[in-house]
């Protein structure tokens, strides 16, 4: 199959106001782009009494005024998007946890898909890395650039 048939996944970055852990916390989430502005998205909302899976399909996604951009770890056949909804549902959540968090839930989400062997997790997944890619786009930004969603969706300009 060729990388145009499969869909990217990105770890995707949202700025989040008021963060108990300071200015330069991001939320975190899994996104399965189909195009620049139609997404799966998959991710734990709430707070550490509440945090919730919660996947959903957007068809606004380059519309959120809170996204800043993403890396791209992986890609996927259209026809797997259920087994994947099914392996990210099985993520644990945590609650009551001060240490856990949605970036938390990605990590362990990442972790789950690299070692199912289907391959579809290509890139680098340590915390270090991801965190270093998610600070390179949060520059790119910051200084008007495209973001992952553009630099994969060129066309759609």
């Amino acid at each position: 199959m060729s990388q145009r048939q499969l869909l990217p996944i990105i770890v995707a970055q949202y700025h989040l106001d008021g963060h108990y852990k300071g200015p330069k916390y991001k939320h975190w989430s899994i996104v399965v782009l189909v195009s620049r502005t139609k997404a799966y998205i998959y991710e734990v909302q709430g707070a550490i009494n509440t945090f919730t899976y919660a996947p959903t399909l957007i068809t606004d996604f380059e519309q959120s005024v809170n996204l800043q951009g993403g890396y791209l770890v992986g890609h996927i056949s259209p026809a797997k998007l259920g087994w994947l909804s099914e392996q990210l549902a099985d993520v644990e959540v945590k609650k009551y946890d001060g240490e856990w968090d949605c970036q938390s839930w990605v990590m362990d989400a990442l972790r789950v898909l690299k070692d199912s062997g289907v391959g579809i997790i290509t890139s680098d997944i340590g915390r270090g890395h991801i965190i270093s890619e998610l600070r390179e786009e949060l520059e790119r930004w910051d200084l008007g650039e495209d973001i992952v969603h553009e630099r994969l969706f060129p066309e759609s300009k």
